[in-house]
């Protein structure tokens, strides 16, 4: 009862200053408006001509590699100067090592599932998913919005929880919480689960205005070659495995924040250690890992539930376990966070922040 009625007071006390709620949500209006009509003036790329055509080819190139392939391992004529093997590239979609067989199942691929070579989204290139034809400027934009507004949403989570749970010691607005017949655990337990629905909500304006640019157009996919086939998943539905990431980034950040703020006790100063640790965060894991995740990650690449930035580009396929452990890591350690926190309140300590604040 004393949580509920401490959640009722915080969101009173976040919608009373109507005045701050202008102008952020104009800003956001505002922000979102802009990028929107960024993203609609650059998707000038052509349309696609003759689709058929292009499957033809993939039948065509089917039937070309398979002959190589064949004749790779001894069960065909050479279709060609076998001092001139046809050039097979290391590019996206086949990793080092790749063979005729590899390409020989990309085609098939294709063809079996009817779809074109530019149907898949090229993991390598984040400058564009936004497409080389207009006919998949939807998707693509839907896709841009979800990788790039990852970190945006995590600093504002950090802002977010210094504004609404660190900052209030410091400003001697807790002393009005004191005053009510409220304990010190469920008034950390409001603010906390009022710090984490302003974060949804923020999240969700942002992953509703992905999804509409992703209603329009043409379909994407990722594709991966794991060894005995490949494994194709939707972009939009990649959108809502990575945005659905982002959330718990942000919970995570939300949490951290907060967790810091009772030992450092200045918002300012706890939003900064935050970030930083995002920041080194982010350092290590490119130190660590560099670009080797492109794309729905390959069987044998493994690096672990990575704090915050490891939620970031996780390229997991739903059927992935691995992209539950790392969630789940997340997770566990948000509650975690959130239980320490809520169990280290007393009135004791809450009244000697409060004192050192005024000094």
């Amino acid at each position: 009862m004393q949580f509920l009625r401490m959640v009722k007071s915080e969101f009173r006390r976040l919608t009373s200053d109507k005045k701050f709620l202008i102008i952020f949500f104009g800003v956001l209006a505002a922000m979102i408006l802009i990028i929107t009509i960024y993203l609609r003036s650059e998707s000038t790329a052509a349309p696609l001509k003759d689709i058929e055509a292009e499957m033809a080819k993939n039948q065509q190139n089917y039937e070309l590699y398979l002959s190589w392939y064949k004749y790779s391992v001894g069960e065909g004529p050479c279709p060609g100067d076998p001092d001139r093997p046809l050039f097979i590239f290391n590019g996206v979609y086949w990793h080092p090592g790749v063979n005729y067989k590899d390409v020989c199942e990309y085609y098939k691929h294709l063809v079996d599932t009817q779809t074109i070579n530019a149907d898949y989204w090229v993991p390598n290139n984040l400058n564009d998913a936004r497409g080389v034809y207009s006919d998949y400027s939807g998707v693509s934009s839907m896709y841009w919005i979800t990788l790039f507004t990852f970190y945006p949403l995590v600093l504002f989570a950090v802002f977010s929880a210094a504004k609404m749970v660190v900052a209030p010691y410091e400003k001697g607005k807790m002393k009005n919480y004191l005053a009510a017949p409220v304990s010190e655990r469920a008034i950390m337990g409001g603010k906390l689960f009022s710090l984490a629905a302003v974060d949804f909500i923020i999240w969700f304006i942002v992953f509703v205005w992905g999804l509409i640019f992703g209603l329009f157009g043409r379909p994407m996919y990722k594709i991966c070659y794991t060894g005995s086939g490949y494994a194709v998943q939707s972009l939009f539905s990649s959108c809502i495995i990575d945005m659905f990431q982002t959330l718990v980034a942000m919970l995570f950040i939300s949490c951290f924040t907060v967790f810091l703020g009772q030992f450092i006790k200045k918002s300012l100063p706890t939003g900064v250690a935050s970030v930083l640790f995002v920041v080194v965060s982010f350092a290590l894991y490119m130190l660590i890992i560099g670009d080797s995740i492109a794309g729905i990650v390959e069987p044998g690449e493994w690096f672990g539930p990575f704090p915050v930035i490891g939620l970031y580009q996780a390229y997991y396929r739903i059927s992935d376990y691995r992209l539950w452990v790392v969630i789940l890591f997340h997770i566990l350690t948000c509650a975690g966070m959130a239980v320490f926190i809520i169990l280290w309140q007393n009135r004791s300590k809450l009244s000697n922040r409060l004192v050192k604040s005024k000094t």
